[in-house]
C-alpha cells in the first residue's frame, strides 16, 4: 500500500497572519518521502490555540490556509 513517511523539526516562532487572524505559531519544516519513493519538503506552521494554521510546499506555494476559525469552549 501507499503511504507517506517523514520527519518534521521545529525551526521557529513566530507571529502570522492569514485571513483567519494574526496567531502565535511553532513552524515546522518536514521532510517526508511518499509511498512511490518520491522525496520532497514542506513547511507547516501551528498554533496552539487552532491547530494547523498554514502549509506551503517546497516552492513556498500555499497548500493550505483557513479562512476563518471559531475557537471551541472548554
Amino acid at each position: 500500500t501507499a503511504g507517506v513517511e517523514g520527519v518534521g523539526t521545529i525551526t521557529a516562532f513566530e507571529k502570522v497572519t492569514v485571513p483567519a487572524g494574526t496567531f502565535e505559531t511553532v513552524q515546522v519544516e518536514i521532510d517526508y518521502t511518499l509511498g512511490g519513493g518520491k522525496r520532497s519538503k514542506a513547511r507547516a506552521w501551528y498554533a496552539p490555540t487552532v491547530g494547523l494554521l498554514k502549509m506551503a510546499d517546497e516552492d513556498d506555494q500555499v497548500i493550505w490556509l483557513p479562512k476563518s476559525f471559531t475557537p471551541g469552549t472548554a
